[in-house]
């Protein structure tokens, strides 16, 4: 039996690769060689510059008013709010400030999908929602609802 998901419930932290972009240097001592009025090389210090990519981390909690209620909490159903936020996974140590693209945080709405049980119980002519339910992220990642629930109500 599966249990009923409410406002509040979150979902398993999901993970979108390769999201942000960003520029990175690395030191080189020797970057440039030029030559003094004699001919003899010398070298000039610089930076190496390079792109590199860092996951998106999302975790997120249902956001639902659907006046159908257990112990005073909403009940979620297909087509809620999932209010989401991510984070990077991390940057190379010489992280070039202000070139991650498309940001290095950010938020956004994620939705219950249409599936959310196979026990055809419904909320206002969508299905009720259940720990397991599938959501499709903001960044177009697929995960599912985990916790809190309803543990003493069940669907099945």
């Amino acid at each position: 039996m599966a249990q009923v998901a409410l406002n509040g419930t979150a979902i398993n932290q999901s993970i979108r690769n390769s999201y942000v972009s960003y520029q990175y240097r690395v030191y080189d001592s020797c970057r440039y060689i030029d030559y003094d009025e004699y001919g003899y090389p010398y070298c000039i210090p610089g930076y190496w510059y390079y792109t590199g990519y860092s996951n998106a981390i999302i975790n997120g909690v249902v956001n639902c008013n659907n006046k159908v209620y257990v112990n005073g909490i909403s009940v979620a159903k297909a087509g809620d709010t999932v209010n989401e936020t991510w984070v990077n996974s991390g940057l190379e140590s010489e992280y070039v400030p202000g070139s991650a693209s498309p940001a290095l945080s950010g938020s956004g709405n994620g939705t219950i999908d249409s599936n959310a049980n196979n026990r055809n119980v419904y909320i206002n002519g969508a299905l009720v929602a259940v720990k397991g339910s599938s959501v499709t992220t903001h960044l177009s990642t697929t995960t599912t609802l985990n916790a809190p629930v309803a543990d003493k109500v069940f669907i099945g």
